[in-house]
C-alpha cells in the first residue's frame, strides 16, 4: 500500500510540505504514510487517489479506491491478528506455566510421601526385630501352642506390611519419574513459549506503531481531550502552565542557582536536578501530541532549550532582578549568615 501511495503522490508533482498545505494533514504524518510507518486514514487515501487522478487529467476509477482500501483494512487486520498472537501465546504460556507448578507440587508431595513409607517401613521393621528377639528358641520350644499361633500372626502381619510398604515405595518411585519426565517437558514448552512470546511482541510492536497511539489504550473521548490543546491546559488559566514549566522554572533555577546556592555545592546540586522537571514534562507533552513513539529529536529539543535558559539567568546578574528587595548583595549576605 505504502508503495501504490507514493506512486500516486508523485504524480501529483507537489512537494510534501505544499501537499500538507491542501490537505490539511501534517507533513511529518505524510511522510510517515508513504513510507509505510503508520496506516493512513480512509479519508487521506481518498483524496490522495483523486487528486493524483486529477493531476493526469482523469477521474478516480472505483476499482483502483477500492484495491488501496482493501489493503489498508488488510493492515489493521494484521495488527488485530499479532495482538490476538500476542494474547494466545500469554494465555498459553500462563496454562503451561501452572501445569509446570502443579507437576512440581506434585513431584514434593510424592517424595515427602516416600520418605514417610520408608519411616513407616524403619518402624515395622524394628518392631519384627523386636518380636523375633523376645521369643528365644527355647520359649519357641517350651512356649504353649495358642502363643506360638499368635506369635506366628503376629510375624506374618509385620512381614506383608513391611512388603506392603515396599510395593508402595516401588510403585510412587516410577510415579516419580515419570512426573520429573513431564516437569522437564513442562519447563521446555514453558521456554518454548518465551521466545514465541518476545518475537509476537516485537511484531505486535512494529505493526502497532502504524496504527498510531499504540502504548495509550485509552477511550476515545479521552484521546480527544488529550490532543485538543485547550482541554488539555484547561482553558485560559491552564494555558500558562507548559510555558512556565518549559521556560519559567529553567529562568528561575537559574537565578536561584547564583544567588541562593553560592556557597553550597549541595543545594547547587539540587538546583541542577531540578532541571529534569522541564525536559521531561516536555518530553512527555511532545509524546502524547504524535500520538505515537516520540523521535529523539524532541528530548534533544527539550534539553537544548532548558539548558540554554538555564545559563542565560546564571550569566545574569541576579540583582536586576531584586533591585528593590536588596540594595546590597552583601548585606543578603551577612543577614543570612
Amino acid at each position: 500500500m505504502a508503495i501504490y501511495l507514493r506512486e500516486r503522490f508523485a504524480q501529483t508533482e507537489e512537494s510534501i510540505r505544499n501537499y500538507a498545505g491542501l490537505s490539511g494533514t501534517d507533513a511529518t504524518m505524510i511522510r510517515r504514510y508513504l513510507h509505510g510507518e503508520r496506516i493512513p486514514p480512509s479519508r487521506f487515501v481518498t483524496k490522495l487517489l483523486t487528486h493524483a487522478a486529477e493531476k493526469q487529467g482523469r477521474a478516480l476509477e472505483l476499482e483502483e479506491l477500492k484495491a488501496v482500501q482493501n489493503a489498508r483494512v488488510e493492515a489493521f487486520r494484521a495488527v488485530e491478528r499479532a495482538r490476538l498472537q500476542v494474547e494466545e501465546i500469554e494465555t498459553q504460556a500462563e496454562i503451561a506455566e501452572a501445569q509446570r507448578v502443579e507437576v512440581d507440587e506434585r513431584i514434593q508431595n510424592m517424595v515427602d510421601l516416600i520418605e514417610a513409607l520408608v519411616g513407616e517401613m524403619g518402624l515395622v521393621k524394628g518392631e519384627a526385630r523386636a518380636l523375633e528377639s523376645s521369643w528365644t528358641k527355647k520359649a519357641i520350644e517350651a512356649a504353649p501352642r495358642a502363643e506360638l499361633v499368635r506369635f506366628e500372626v503376629d510375624r506374618k502381619a509385620l512381614v506383608r506390611a513391611e512388603e506392603d510398604i515396599r510395593e508402595e515405595i516401588d510403585r510412587l518411585k516410577v510415579n516419580l519419574e515419570e512426573a520429573e519426565a513431564a516437569k522437564e517437558v513442562a519447563g521446555q514448552r514453558c521456554q518454548v513459549l518465551e521466545s514465541a512470546l518476545v518475537e509476537a511482541q516485537r511484531v505486535y510492536a512494529l505493526v502497532a506503531d502504524m496504527v498510531g497511539r499504540p502504548d495509550l489504550s485509552l477511550p476515545q473521548s479521552i484521546v480527544a481531550y488529550v490532543d485538543n490543546r485547550r482541554l488539555r491546559w484547561g482553558g485560559i488559566v491552564g494555558m500558562g502552565i507548559g510555558p512556565l514549566i518549559l521556560y519559567g522554572w529553567p529562568a528561575y533555577l537559574g537565578v536561584m542557582f547564583q544567588m541562593v546556592s553560592a556557597h553550597s555545592v549541595a543545594l547547587r546540586i539540587a538546583t541542577l536536578v531540578g532541571l529534569i522537571i522541564p525536559v521531561w514534562f516536555a518530553f512527555g507533552i511532545r509524546r502524547l501530541e504524535r500520538a505515537g513513539l516520540p523521535r529523539p529529536i524532541h528530548l534533544i529539543w527539550a534539553v537544548v532549550a532548558t539548558v540554554i535558559i538555564f545559563f542565560v539567568f546564571t550569566l545574569l546578574p541576579y540583582q536586576i532582578f531584586f533591585s528593590t528587595a536588596m540594595s546590597d548583595p552583601a548585606d543578603f549576605d551577612a543577614g543570612g549568615s
